[in-house]
């Protein structure tokens, strides 16, 4: 692994639905780059994502946990994700909810990878894999469309992909859709995301945003000879 010369891109799907979630694994194709995609329920489009070569990872939402619902366990949600994703090895869990316990609990149960701190690439800080606890690479990424979206947009593709050391990157298929470019827009369509006649008509058709900026990024990534690879594939 040349990791000064890869980028692993990653979605978070979210609950999207399948017909958001198509469009970004058609997007990806066209594009003719893979990710690790970080599933949040189960869907037919599954088999397909799988068959195109796409790593398949979980993404559990331990929120309610936080909440006080009684009779769940951090270890039945991953237990019942894991159900939909067997093959899961890379975890990043819903609004990156991270704890030792939960660390433990993941590699009790298999997983290899997790990716749950965000240290964005603009602080300077360079990121490397690191093994926490024993049996558990850490992976954490540094460039998130919802964080772009809420800040703005503090880095362009080149200067982002020569930043040193890990380079992942966080997207959500409902921001490439819309081609989100402030996180306003999503929550006008937040409301729709489920009916995609009503969806479409909040599509940014015009303005530099998510997707844009992945084209621009793929496009430079490979200009530069960048390669790209999977979540399960980093090593220490």
């Amino acid at each position: 692994m040349n990791i000064e010369r890869t980028l692993y891109i990653t979605l978070d799907i979210d609950w999207a639905n399948d017909e958001v979630l198509e469009y970004s694994a058609e997007l990806l194709n066209s594009l003719e780059v893979t990710a690790t995609i970080f599933v949040t329920h189960a869907t037919p489009v599954l088999g397909r994502l799988r068959e195109k070569g796409f790593e398949l990872g979980i993404h559990p939402n331990f929120n309610h946990l936080l909440e006080g619902m009684e009779g769940a366990t951090a270890a039945r949600v991953i237990h019942d994700l894991k159900d939909a994703v067997p093959e899961a090895v890379s975890v990043r869990s819903h609004s990156v909810l991270s704890s030792i316990q939960l660390s433990q609990d993941f590699r009790d149960a298999g997983f290899t990878h997790e990716s749950n701190y965000f240290v964005p690439s603009h602080s300077g800080i360079t990121l490397l894999p690191y093994e926490q606890p024993e049996g558990l690479i850490q992976t954490p990424y540094n460039w998130g469309d919802y964080s772009s979206c809420q800040t703005g947009w503090k880095v362009t593709p080149d200067e982002y992909l020569e930043c040193p050391g890990l380079k992942v990157m966080n997207f959500h298929p409902i921001h490439l859709y819309l081609n989100t470019d402030d996180l306003s827009l999503y929550h006008q369509a937040k409301g729709y995301t489920r009916d995609v006649s009503v969806l479409n008509a909040y599509v940014n058709k015009g303005r530099k945003g998510t997707t844009r900026y992945f084209e621009d990024l793929v496009k430079t990534a490979k200009g530069k000879g960048v390669v790209f690879d999977h979540i399960k594939n980093i090593t220490l």
